[in-house]
């Protein structure tokens, strides 16, 4: 059992509900049943060992590797955010520039050199 769980921990692997190990889910893994965790001071200890590690780091937000993945596709999507709002912001700046241009010429306000 502790194999399986520290194992699980590494890899994300374990089966989880609302934050903790789901017993019923990991007992069937193993190959006992979920009555082991109230009958078996050790199983129950290694469960409630699993459970404070996986509520441990309120700042690790990413417990399995589908939320680490998850994670960093969140920061990859931010950083080309911010890239194309600069990029947004430039373009309407350009317009912004093009369409006073425009509009003085239109009036005949501005005076071009040929």
């Amino acid at each position: 059992m502790r194999a399986y769980l520290v194992e699980g921990l590494e890899s994300g692997s374990l089966p989880i509900h609302d934050g903790y190990l789901n017993r019923m889910a990991s007992a069937k893994e193993v190959g006992f049943g979920r009555s082991a965790y109230s009958q078996n001071q050790c199983i129950a200890e290694l469960a409630t060992w699993a459970d404070s590690i996986l509520r441990a780091e309120p700042c690790n937000v990413s417990k399995t590797k589908k939320d680490r993945e998850t994670a960093g596709e969140v920061e990859r999507l931010r950083k080309r955010t911010a890239e194309l709002k600069a990029a947004l912001d430039e373009a309407n700046a350009q317009v912004s520039q093009r369409t006073y241009i425009e509009k003085m010429l239109a009036h005949g306000e501005v005076n071009l050199p040929w």
